[in-house]
């Protein structure tokens, strides 16, 4: 069975051994948007999180007109349900319209389907922590 990888993360959530939690977000923070701006990457909060809604934190990296990298902006991504799939707010500072960019970028990795593998990985870590 096919499902976005948002709705995987929120059933880690359902858990209540944090270990499951901490030992598969290492994995999903793989799928997150890095590199080309996200130059630190992006990582669930897993601190935030709860099955209906997920926190994320990044950091975008601008340049300028010639190329050079000028500033940071950190931003917090805040997904939660509705009636069409999910909804994405985006907090921290709005420099050059990066907020839409970053929606656009979340929402794109989080619609993805999730692959055999991060399940496979999933199945190994339940049965590692629970035995």
């Amino acid at each position: 069975m096919q499902y976005p990888l948002y709705k995987f993360i929120s059933g880690l959530f359902r858990h209540t051994n944090p270990d499951i939690i901490e030992e598969t977000e290492y994995y999903v923070s793989q799928y997150l948007p890095s590199g080309s701006g996200f130059n630190s990457g992006s990582r669930l909060d897993t601190e935030k999180s709860t099955p209906e809604k997920l926190v994320f934190t990044t950091a975008f990296q601008h340049m300028n007109e010639h190329g050079y990298y000028t500033r940071w902006t950190e931003h917090t991504v805040t997904v939660t349900p509705s009636f069409f799939g999910m909804n994405i707010r985006v907090s921290g500072r709005n420099h050059r319209d990066i907020k839409d960019y970053i929606a656009e970028c979340f929402d794109h990795v989080l619609n993805e389907q999730v692959g055999d593998g991060l399940r496979k990985k999933y199945t190994e870590i339940m049965q590692a922590v629970c035995a």
